[in-house]
């Protein structure tokens, strides 16, 4: 690390400042003025533009003439000051508080530059701060980020808003974290973690799989208690990088950090993990919405309802009997009053039945811990489960059996007759990550002998494959729409028609027409290259015929090459599902779509596709000629090779061409009594020279006895009449034998 330019015994930073002479401060304004145009040239131009080339020489020569005393030149950047070897730079200039502002969000503390730093390691560095913050924090923070570009005669120093994402006070070994008590993990913290930004520095590492990074949050939230102070701290905040923001905007953010804490975990690889950061993270919230009611809403800062949304948005989502477990923690951490406890029940968004039931699980742990108060015990009587409608009463208690033939949505059945599995697993199913349910969802389908409570179900099936359609889930929507799919089929001899009609419903919208074209819509949006393709594609693979017939129809009406490049994509990924509505489009008008079909049967590769392919052979444009050779070719099979075989003697130049570079590229045997024909004494000298050229090259490609004896006799191809293309034909012979390790031949002049 370059050593600070101070020199000699401490002194007070601001006499320091007012001894510094003008012309110091002048000289730093100019050199940083210099470097903010060198960053706007860099946006604006080619960084080999000669504009950008000229701002960097400009700071070149700012640095060495202006500071050739100094044998280090030190950026020092604060969140609205700048200064350069000690004086402050630009103190009223705008442009020099908006470098400040930004290099401070990207987490830059200082910058130290040599003199003999060239244009091309200045070009690195100030590509590397102009970067976007998140960028700067996927990349583990700016020193990692110039790690890798060899800048030798330049220093960057992380700020402490990246300290805590990338530096040593929580990241030194695993052996420090458990010295540090916790109000010393606070202390760093709530100085080092003060903005939303920083948050999103160590989360997004952490939904990327870094360690180190999973590490800190296992660090943060290790006592709840602390950490509900870091998130109070955060939402009263009052100054803050972006300058003064409103209360609102505060919960806001607030809240932002919330939700970024939950996705943070749920990246967690250990369930265990998840489980247990998941309670402190609920017992993290139930403490800061006890503690800034009373300091927020009093003083009027936010409205109760902005609140109660942190509770309903981020407790709700927790399972009942991790959120049981939460609450009675909370009460052994803070020992919060029956008041907040009834506070926290009525912002909740759950069921009465739900709440009833969360209320007898907090009644029982509080009990058992002999933290049950009078107070407390009446605020959980009175969360009960919701009263049976008028009449229930004189319906005879015990399990009503399901009449056959009658509408299962319609069938009454007394309390406590649904199996006791789906009561217990029904808070699991509304747990915050669906996808991780799926699976227990469809054992309960497989299980469940009750038509009343198979229909419950699976409209709570239909309720997550809607969730994961509109979220563009497609891999989960995929595993729960096979998984219904075959329940289908194994329930076809347990219920009757009307019983499974709920289930076939959903299936059949799922598969039908208006679903599909919204696919289409959301397809032409995507890239082939990204992951949201490739999961949209095994969505269409468990839709099956209904998805290839949409993507074959939209094949024929698309006209942008784009989106019909992605559908072929996609069909071909299909594999053989798509091979019989693709083989009619070989007979489309257009040229394009029988190119793009022929393009997806070969891409498929299956035996079967080449008689599709062999009937666009005879295809009136050469480009579709070209793609059918070019499939069957692919396949590889006796049939295809015989297929490009046999076009080594058309009398269409073009496709003879083609023929022949694939029978080199199947180094097919079979394709050298046609290519010896072509290269005999009698037709060598009449053929093409791209074709004769490419013909030798085949035999090389070859690399028989038999093609090496035909190479080894156009290697002496002589010629009185047509000496050059004599020559040429030799060279060619000659080059190929040498490509098979025939080195003992030499070219005859």
């Amino acid at each position: 690390m370059y050593p600070a330019n101070n020199s000699g015994k401490q002194q007070n930073p601001s006499s320091l400042e007012a001894r510094k002479k003008p012309d110091t401060a002048d000289k730093g304004t100019a050199l940083v003025v210099r470097i903010i145009k060198a960053l706007k040239d860099l946006r604006l131009y080619p960084a080999g533009n000669l504009i950008v080339n000229e701002s960097l020489g400009q700071v070149l020569q700012a640095l060495r003439e202006s500071f050739s005393a100094d044998k280090l030149v030190e950026l020092h950047v604060e969140k609205e000051r700048l200064t350069v070897n000690g004086a402050v730079a630009g103190a009223k200039d705008p442009r020099v508080s908006e470098l400040c502002l930004s290099l401070y969000k990207r987490g830059i503390q200082k910058i130290v530059l040599d003199h003999a730093i060239s244009a091309e390691e200045l070009k690195k560095l100030l590509n590397a701060i102009s970067m976007k913050p998140e960028e700067i924090a996927g990349a583990g923070g700016i020193v990692n980020l110039l790690k890798t570009s060899r800048i030798a005669h330049a220093f960057i120093e992380e700020s402490a808003e990246l300290l805590i994402v990338d530096g040593d006070n929580l990241a030194s070994s695993a052996n420090v974290l458990p010295e540090l008590e916790g109000l010393e993990i606070i202390d760093l913290t709530l100085d080092e973690l003060s903005t939303p930004e920083t948050f999103d520095h160590l989360f997004v590492r952490v939904e990327h799989g870094d360690p180190a990074s999973m590490h800190r949050l296992h660090a943060l939230l290790r006592s709840p208690a602390l950490f509900t102070q870091l998130l109070e701290r955060l939402a009263l905040h009052v100054e803050k990088v972006e300058e003064q923001v409103d209360a609102l905007r505060r919960v806001e953010y607030m809240l932002k950090i919330l939700n970024k804490v939950g996705a943070a975990i749920a990246a967690l690889p250990l369930e265990s993990e998840r489980a247990q950061l998941l309670k402190n993270l609920a017992v993290s919230v139930l403490g800061l919405s006890a503690n800034i009611k009373s300091e927020l809403v009093n003083q009027g800062l936010v409205p109760n309802m902005i609140l109660n949304s942190v509770e309903s948005n981020i407790l709700s989502r927790f399972p009942t009997s991790e959120l049981a477990d939460a609450l009675a923690e909370h009460f052994e951490v803070s020992g919060a009053a029956a008041s907040v406890l009834q506070s926290h029940f009525r912002s909740l968004v759950l069921s009465k039945n739900d709440k009833s039931a969360l209320a007898q699980a907090v009644r029982r742990k509080l009990s058992d811990s002999g933290t049950l108060t009078p107070a407390i015990d009446a605020v959980l009587a009175e969360e009960k489960a919701e009263s049976p409608p008028a009449g229930r009463e004189e319906i005879e208690q015990g399990p009503i059996r399901p009449i056959q033939g009658y509408p299962p949505e319609r069938i009454l059945f007394a309390e406590g007759e649904r199996s006791s599995l789906m009561s217990e697993m029904s808070a699991e199913l509304a747990a915050p990550v669906m996808g991780d349910m799926v699976p227990a969802l469809l054992e309960l389908l497989r299980h469940e002998t009750i038509p009343t409570n198979h229909a419950v179900l699976v409209a709570r099936a239909d309720a997550y494959m809607e969730k994961f359609l509109e979220d563009r889930r497609y891999e989960s929507a995929s595993v729960l729409l096979k998984g219904m799919q075959e329940e289908i089929e194994q329930k076809k001899q347990k219920f009757s028609l009307l019983q499974l009609k709920p289930l076939r419903t959903a299936v059949e919208d799922y598969l039908g027409e208006p679903r599909m074209r919204r696919l289409m819509e959301t397809l032409k949006e995507l890239n082939k290259e990204s992951a949201g393709f490739e999961k949209l594609v095994r969505y269409f693979d468990a839709v099956g015929a209904p998805a290839v017939k949409a993507l074959v129809n939209a094949l024929g009406d698309e006209e942008s090459r784009h989106v019909r490049l992605l559908i072929c994509q996609a069909l071909a990924q299909l594999g053989e599902k798509s091979i019989a509505a693709v083989a009619e489009k070989v007979d489309d008008p257009k040229w394009y779509v029988v190119r793009n079909a022929v393009s997806i049967l070969g891409q498929i590769g299956k035996p079967q596709c080449v008689r599709h392919l062999r009937r666009a052979l005879s295809h009136g444009d050469i480009r579709v000629r070209r793609e059918a050779l070019k499939g069957i070719a692919a396949i590889r099979t006796d049939e295809a090779i015989d297929i490009v075989c046999g076009h080594l003697n058309t009398a269409d130049v073009d496709m003879c061409k083609a023929a022949i570079g694939w029978a080199a590229a199947m180094e097919a045997e079979k394709a050298l009594p046609a290519l010896e024909r072509l290269l005999s004494d009698e037709n060598i000298w009449k053929e093409d020279e791209a074709i004769v050229r490419l013909a030798i090259e085949a035999l090389g490609s070859i690399g028989s006895e038999h093609a090496i004896r035909l190479l080894r006799k156009l290697s002496h191809a002589h010629s009185i009449f047509r000496l050059r293309k004599a020559s040429s034909i030799r060279a060619i012979a000659v080059a190929a034998l040498r490509g098979i390790g025939e080195d003992t031949i030499s070219e005859r002049n």
